[in-house]
């Protein structure tokens, strides 16, 4: 085909939801080639209503896929990865029944999905027969609020709409085409904006709570907002509606986000300093993925504390504080302790991964892991081996609750390597022997939105005899 037409894209495996083994084996034989790799993904059968927060966490691991997915492309074909795309070639709520399909959270939902794929790097394909995008035949439904609605052949679904608020339907002026990274600090808040044009998509996912939003533009200083709007006091088939158009003055503006909405703001800027279009407080911009925040090679001459590391950042936490922390033999170590230790390095981060790579002279009561968004040693999310598992924690307020785990026989004297990972709200976790090959996929992954913020670094609990090596660590924004 390509030698008739070379601009024909070619790509695989399309496989009927996110499956790792089949995907590596796919870029095993056909990444010399391929365009793109596809993959299908739906959140229930749809017999019954699923929950509402289950759901949304499901919209939220499209873009844990598509990261993934994007790791082992490079993993298996770095010489092309740059020239490899990943598309969710099908996806929806729904793949068997039509639950929840006639309500305006499929709308909401369908603009998270949405939402992550794009900020993901991804391409989307929603499964558009007349059964899903647009209605197939003529009906009655009666809505979750008593509403009597007359559907007609051709008519548009409320996932249509949740999509609609990116594309605009022609109503609006719509997405840009370079996304801005960003997020909120509002609970059950999403936001995803765009430069080139400057737009900002807004998801309320709580059912009935309204939240009060301030947004700070970064080189914007003035201009009109048009605001729309699909939520609860919209039919759910139909379309978005304007609410109004704001002044915007100082690059700033505050506006309430009723339940279960998506609120498209579309900016018409007069004055400006720059193209770039980053949300900040309570709304902020991220790091560039893939920049590297931290690192430390630990090759420095013996010493007490961990000091500065080698990209001249200085450790925090307990590690320039308890003399448990030294540089023995270009190796961080922990030495005569008898309880957990943490150690941070670099500026705070929201969506974040740790790699280091370290080992443990016992496995008896103790552990080693890395955390992300610390705060202080009462407040964390950690991935840590223990000798007999691999565990995803989190601590809120001193209190520690393990989200997740998997069997994982670690060895005493044996260097590992731990990769831990914070997108959104999702964790995700794997471990390996240094020296062999990284797994292509997450081997725990789990949910929380509780902490939206913080250091990164390591979090080691040693008992009295007990010695921890640390021999690498590198945090890279995501």
């Amino acid at each position: 085909m390509k030698a008739i037409d070379p601009t024909i894209q070619i790509g695989g495996g399309a496989t009927a939801w996110y499956d790792t083994p089949f995907l590596q084996t796919f870029l095993q034989r056909s990444g010399s080639r391929v365009d793109f790799v596809d993959f299908h993904r739906y959140a229930q059968e749809g017999n019954v209503p699923g929950d509402y927060a289950t759901l949304f966490q499901y919209a939220a691991e499209y873009s844990n896929d598509i990261n993934d997915l994007r790791s082992l492309i490079r993993q298996i074909v770095p010489a092309r990865a740059s020239q490899i795309s990943i598309e969710v070639g099908e996806w929806e709520l729904n793949w068997g029944g039509s639950a929840q399909n006639n309500t305006n959270f499929h709308a909401v939902w369908a603009a998270s999905v949405l939402g992550h794929i794009l900020s993901s790097g991804g391409l989307s394909l929603f499964f558009d027969d007349k059964g899903n995008a647009i209605y197939g035949s003529q009906q009655r439904v009666t809505d979750p609020y008593g509403h009597i609605v007359n559907i007609n052949v051709d008519d548009t679904n409320p996932a249509y709409h949740g999509i609609g608020m990116f594309t605009g339907e022609g109503l609006f002026r719509g997405f840009g085409d370079t996304m801005v990274h960003a997020n909120t600090t509002l609970p059950d808040v999403e936001v995803f904006a765009s430069d080139n044009p400057k737009n900002i998509v807004v998801i309320n996912k709580d059912p009935s709570i309204t939240h009060t939003a301030t947004v700070s533009l970064n080189g914007v200083t003035s201009g009109t907002i048009d605001i729309w709007r699909k939520d609860e006091s919209v039919l759910f088939p139909n379309p978005p509606i304007k609410l109004e158009t704001l002044p915007l003055e100082n690059g700033t503006f505050t506006y309430q986000l009723s339940p279960f909405s998506v609120t498209t703001f579309v900016l018409h800027t007069a004055s400006q300093t720059s193209s770039a279009l980053s949300p900040s407080p309570p709304v902020t911009p991220l790091p560039a993925p893939g920049v590297t925040l931290a690192q430390d090679t630990f090759r420095r001459a013996n010493q007490t504390y961990w000091g500065t590391a080698s990209d001249g950042q200085v450790w925090g936490g307990d590690a320039n504080l308890s003399t448990v922390f030294s540089i023995a033999g270009n190796t961080g170590q922990l030495a005569n302790g008898y309880t957990t230790y943490s150690a941070v390095l670099g500026p705070p981060a929201t969506n974040v991964q740790v790699l280091f790579s370290g080992s443990m002279s016992s496995f008896t009561n103790t552990n080693m892991g890395a955390v992300l968004r610390w705060t202080d040693s009462n407040n964390w999310y950690k991935s840590y081996i223990d000798g007999t598992n691999l565990v995803i924690q989190k601590k809120v307020n001193g209190s520690p609750t393990i989200l997740n785990e998997i069997a994982f026989a670690a060895q005493a004297g044996i260097t590992y390597s731990l990769r831990f990972s914070v997108a959104g709200s999702t964790l995700s976790a794997k471990v390996w022997q240094t020296g062999s090959s990284e797994p292509g996929y997450w081997m725990v992954t789990a949910t929380d939105s509780t902490l939206q913020s913080g250091y990164c670094g390591l979090r080691i609990l040693v008992q009295t005899g007990s010695i921890a090596h640390v021999t690498a660590f590198t945090t890279i924004a995501q």
